[in-house]
Order: C-alpha cells, then structure tokens, then sequence
C-alpha cells in the first residue's frame, strides 16, 4: 500500500512546502487584486457582466465568492482556495503522466509542471494568479482528457460522461479553451462505432455547466435586454485595437521581429546544447557550464527558449499522423497540448502566459524521452529547471521583500511598491471617509481592498485595453454618474511597471486631466522615488 502512494505523498509535501517559501507573494499592481475584488463585488449583491466588469468566465469568481462568504475575504483565503486547486492540478497531471510513464517519471513531470508553471515567479503562476479562471479551467481540462483517455482505453461510459462535463467547465470558465470539444469529437469519430449516440451524449453532457452557469447569473438579476451590452464586450475583446498591439508585444512574437533578440535566443541553444554534450561526457563540467550559461542570460529570454514547442509537436503530429491514430492516448495528448496553447502559439514561454500551456508539453517531450530510452535528456532537464527555478527564486526573494499588511489583505512587494502602498494607502485612511467612493485609475486596486473603500465595480480596470473596450464616453459618464469622489493616478508607476507601446493612455499619464478637467481637480501629490502620484476630487 505504501509503494502505491509514495510518489503522491512526496508530491504532496513537496507542494506543501513550495506553497509555504510562495506565500504572500501577492502581486499588488497587475490582475492578481482583480482576483480578490470581483468576488468582493458579486458578495455585495453586483451583477457580474452588468454591473461588475468581466470578460472571462463566471463560474470560478461565484466558486471564490463562496469561499470568501465562508472564510472571510482575505489573501489567506485566497491562498487557501488556490492551494486546493493547485494539489488538484498536480494530481491530475501526475495521474494522467503514469498512464503514458512509470512512477518515477510521473514525479519528474509533476515536479517540472510545479517548477514551470505552479511556482513560476510571475503573475502566471498558480498561488496568486493573474486568473482564476485559467488556473480552475486548466484543472477541470487536464481531468477531462485523463478521464477521456481512461474512456477510450477501458470503454467505460461513465470515463467519457464525467470527462465532457468537465470540459463545459473548462469553456464555460475560460474562453480560451473554445476549440478543445474537437478533442471529444474527433476520438469520437475515430475510436467509436456508434459516432451519433456518444456525440449527443457529449452535447449534452457539456453543456452542463455553461447552462448552470447562465442560470447563476440570470438567479443574480442578469436580464435579457442586458446580453447586447455583455457579448459587446465579450467580442471587443478579442478584436480591439490595444488587444492586437498587446499581443504583438509580448512573450515570443517580438523577438522575431527582433534580429538581435533572436540571434540571442540562437546563441543561448547553442549554448544549452553545448553543455549538455559536456554533461553526457562529464557531468560536473557541463553543470558548472548550464550554471554559468543561466547567471549571464535575462530572465525574459530564457522564458523565451520553448517557443518552438507547439511547431515542434505540430509537424510531428502532422508528419507521423497515420502512426499516432494508432496510438489513441498519445494522439489525445498531442492533440491536447496543442489546443492547450492555441492562446500562446507564437509566443509560448514560462515568464508569459505559456506557462499555463507547458503542463501538456511537458508530459508529452517526457513520455517520448522515455519511450526513446533517452533518459539522459530528461537528467539535464530536471538539471536545467532546477538551476533555472533556483536562479529565479533568488531574484524573488530579494526583488520582493516588503511585507505589507492592511484589512486582512498581504503582499509581499519590491521597496518601491511598498512605498507606494503605504503612501497611498495612509492618505486614503487620513483624509477619506468609509462612504466615499474612489477611482484608483488605471488597475492599482489593492489599496481599495486595504482600506475596504468603495468603487465602480465597472471601471476598476482602466488600462488601454478596457478603455478600448469600454470607450471614453462611457467611462466619463460612469465616473460622473456614480459618485466617484476621488481620483488616484498611478499612471505614471504603470506606465513604468507595463513599459508597452500598446498602452499609449497609461504611458502619457495625462488621462484623467484631459477627460475629466472641468470635473476634478488636483488636490494632493504623493512622490515616490521618480514617480508623481496626483490625487484628484471632484468639483462640488
């Protein structure tokens, strides 16, 4: 019994202690407070979509709304409910890897997917992430195609019933995962004689959680005459223009229009695969050398080296497609990896949102490694990710070292953040009154939740993206509508903390003084370092 579940086990205390050194490191200016202050909203009676902002899924924010009504609304609550996800996730994978590989490289794959994507020192990571709804989607999709394979291998219905109704979450939760029913259906028609009978199932089973979900939200005073407005936002988000110029900017996509940047990502394989032919001859030598080789790259591009990994296993599966049909469990991965990282095809890295796509590839570059004997391969990966986690957990712990903590809600943040948290949240405190609303403009929104003020459950999101979205008519008439008393400024830290070309607005920082002159006018200026916080209240 104990050689059953050793492995689960020292996954388990693995996670436990990894989940404990990552504490508190709650991102205080990105999406990471967004998390925390839809929940916050819905517990307050809001209508998601209507009166919140959102255009992702429902179902996970209604899930943490729960918890929190439970718990209490805190970052502990929020760590909490994440670990539950994560050990869920982690299981997932290492259940789905032992059906490809044996115990031992079950653990390996489980400990690479903690490092790469669990425990990644960004906002993409699984403790505090910059979306619950892609971490609780990732989850319910890594068990839908473990159970799917499970269903084709041993023919159980109850596999495939469970396996789809994990799916509708999955897409219900995040839209990205539009595309993965072409797992179902495919398998469907290619190991299923009776094709007609386990596609209705399928429909319906699916269609489960999405229903559920429109039912939460129509139970919470969504009306019809309100979709035009919600689907609006939901297609402007994929098609407006800050959206494109923000996707062209990050992750892989710029490095290829960038020579230079390229010829370093050409320079750096060199580099890794020199070292690891020095390791295969001499394992101390080719150590110190991937050493050596990782202190002197940037992070950025070493998050950028995988970017070839969706090619990578879309030209195997196109070239060797006869053979993998053959092989129902390894199609279904490969098929499975790929529409995992549909999202972050161009630009697929550990330090962007590709992080949440390595999990499948992992898996998949393992099992091959294996099955190929070439374990080698897979000694200097674990080498590589140990030195490159370890080199970047460094970087965190002294980069992020102020812990500050106000109404139940901590973070661990950079000497600048800190003092700009604090700053900002003891003016706030000093001169504000409980009732007042306030405007943090663009998304600097935790120093609401440190001081429990109230908002525009609409506009607490303010980059150029949702300004795009949203427009400035509608935003002006919000603000002057909604008895909002103050505005913070950020814009000039954001500017900073963003750095793109795509978020224009944020970079000028002249936003609030040229849409809302006449309204509000300067009161107070906070100065941080080379950062000029200016504090707006409205005209009476």
């Amino acid at each position: 019994m104990l050689n059953k579940i050793k492995h689960p086990l020292i996954i388990l205390l693995f996670f436990i202690i990894g989940c404990f050194i990552f504490k508190d490191t709650f991102f205080a200016v990105y999406d990471t407070p967004r998390e925390l202050l839809i929940p916050k909203g819905i517990l307050e009676g809001k209508i998601l979509y209507k009166e919140i902002y959102n255009f992702y899924g429902a179902l996970p924010y209604y899930i943490a709304a729960l918890f929190f009504k439970i718990f209490g609304l805190s970052t502990n609550s929020y760590f909490s409910l994440n670990i539950i996800n994560s050990l869920f996730f982690v299981f997932g994978i290492y259940f789905l890897a032992n059906l490809f590989v044996n115990k031992k490289y079950s653990l390996i794959t489980t400990i690479f997917v903690m490092c790469t994507t669990i425990f990644n020192i960004t906002i993409f990571n699984f403790i505090y992430p910059y979306s619950i709804c892609y971490t609780f989607a990732l989850s319910a999709y890594i068990y839908s195609i473990l159970f799917l394979i499970k269903f084709i291998k041993e023919n159980n219905d109850k596999y495939f019933i469970i396996s789809s109704v994990l799916l509708g979450f999955c897409v219900a939760s995040k839209n990205e995962f539009i595309l993965t029913p072409l797992i179902h259906i495919i398998s469907i028609f290619l190991y299923k004689t009776n094709k007609f009978k386990y596609l209705i199932r399928f429909l319906l089973c699916f269609s489960i959680f999405p229903l559920f979900q429109m039912l939460i939200l129509f139970i919470s005073g969504l009306k019809f005459e309100d979709l035009p407005f919600i689907f609006s936002i939901f297609i402007k988000s994929t098609t407006s223009t800050a959206m494109k110029e923000f996707h062209k900017e990050i992750g892989m996509y710029p490095f290829l229009l960038k020579p230079l940047s390229l010829i370093k990502i050409i320079l750096c394989w060199i580099g890794i695969i020199c070292s690891y032919i020095l390791y295969r001859r001499n394992k101390i030598y080719g150590t110190i050398i991937l050493i050596i080789l990782l202190l002197f790259i940037k992070h950025n591009i070493i998050g950028s080296l995988l970017f070839f990994l969706p090619l990578t296993v879309f030209l195997f599966l196109i070239l060797k497609i006869k053979k993998i049909i053959k092989k129902p469990a390894f199609f279904i991965l490969i098929l499975g990896a790929l529409l995992t990282s549909l999202k972050t095809f161009f630009y697929l890295n550990f330090t962007a949102q590709g992080a949440y796509a390595f999990p499948l590839f992992i898996l998949y570059f393992i099992a091959l490694f294996v099955a190929n004997r070439k374990t080698n391969i897979i000694m200097f990966l674990i080498l590589f990710f140990a030195t490159f986690c370890f080199y970047s957990s460094c970087i965190a712990y002294f980069e992020y070292s102020n812990i500050i903590s106000h109404n139940q809600i901590t973070t661990k943040t950079t000497n600048t953040q800190a003092l700009l948290l604090e700053n900002i949240v003891s003016w706030i405190n000093n001169n504000t009154k409980d009732d007042e609303k306030i405007l943090m403009f663009p998304e600097f929104t935790t120093p609401l939740l440190m001081t429990n003020r109230q908002s525009d459950y609409m506009l607490y999101n303010l980059h150029d993206i949702s300004i795009d979205i949203l427009g400035t008519d509608y935003i002006r008439k919000r603000v002057l509508n909604n008895n909002i008393k103050y505005i913070i400024d950020t814009s000039p830290y954001n500017s900073y903390s963003y750095n793109t070309k795509s978020y224009k607005i944020v970079n000028e920082g002249k936003f609030i003084e040229t849409k809302f002159k006449d309204e509000f006018k300067k009161i107070h200026q906070i100065n941080i370092k080379n950062y000029k916080i200016n504090i707006y209240k409205k005209i009476l």
